[in-house]
């Protein structure tokens, strides 16, 4: 199975810009991670697809698993109008509640909680059209069982009762062929899981106006060298899917 390779990732910093600036679009934290901007390049065409195929006519309800400090949150917000959820512990930490206080002083129509996933689960007590993964699911819990970690596992039993029966699940995600381990996992264990309790798709489609720019003829597919959490050296490449679980 094909993977998003770092070629791809470059190409997505430069349509990521663009989206950027043609939406006006701004933020004071900067990811310059080029695998990071396939990512929410990736994230929001998805989303550009379910609200085109509502026509605005339905108030869409947006939850992000692992927000981070809500940067990509708050960029929805801005480009569909759409008050979003989301949580992650790192919300409780001073360093982030003062930049977020500064940055959203004048418009905070998002609501995030400083919990994990598992406390945010048994406090909610709503559904939502569109939850997506940025990368932050299979850092959840990296206890090995199986094929998965608890996190993706987590996922798998709980997201949908977290969705509206027209809802999709969107995850862009490191994951690794050549050097899997409980952070990283193998693509197709991952997808034949999610198969077995929903639809997927859109499995790797991005769209690029750089197809045919000069980077082709230098840029290979070799997967991202990065260090998991264990310290490890990991090879690892970025998937991307959806899931309907009506």
């Amino acid at each position: 199975m094909n993977t998003f390779s770092i070629r791809d990732s470059i190409l997505a910093k430069f349509e990521f810009a663009k989206f950027r600036e043609s939406n006006k679009v701004y933020f004071d934290y900067r990811y310059n991670v080029s695998d990071a901007a396939l990512k929410y390049l990736y994230i929001l065409q998805r989303i550009q697809n379910y609200v085109n195929d509502f026509n605005n006519n339905k108030e869409i309800r947006v939850l992000e698993l692992g927000c981070g400090d809500g940067h990509l949150l708050g960029i929805i917000n801005q480009k569909f109008n759409i008050s979003c959820t989301g949580f992650d512990p790192i919300l409780r930490t001073l360093r982030v509640r003062l930049s977020n206080l500064r940055r959203d002083k004048f418009r905070n129509q998002n609501e995030l909680f400083g919990c994990n996933h598992t406390q945010f689960y048994e406090i909610n007590s709503e559904r939502y059209d569109i939850i997506f993964d940025s990368c932050s699911l299979t850092h959840f819990d990296t206890t090995f069982s199986d094929n998965l970690n608890l996190g993706w596992i987590w996922a798998l039993r709980n997201i949908p009762n977290l969705i509206k029966p027209d809802g999709i699940f969107i995850s862009a995600t490191d994951v690794s062929d050549i050097s899997p381990n409980s952070e990283f996992l193998q693509p197709n264990c991952l997808l034949e899981e999610f198969e077995k309790v929903g639809l997927v798709r859109n499995i790797n489609v991005i769209e690029s106006n750089y197809k045919n720019s000069v980077l082709d003829d230098y840029m290979t597919s070799l997967p991202f060298l990065r260090i998991a959490s264990s310290q490890d050296p990991i090879l690892v490449s970025v998937l991307g899917f959806s899931v309907s679980f009506s």
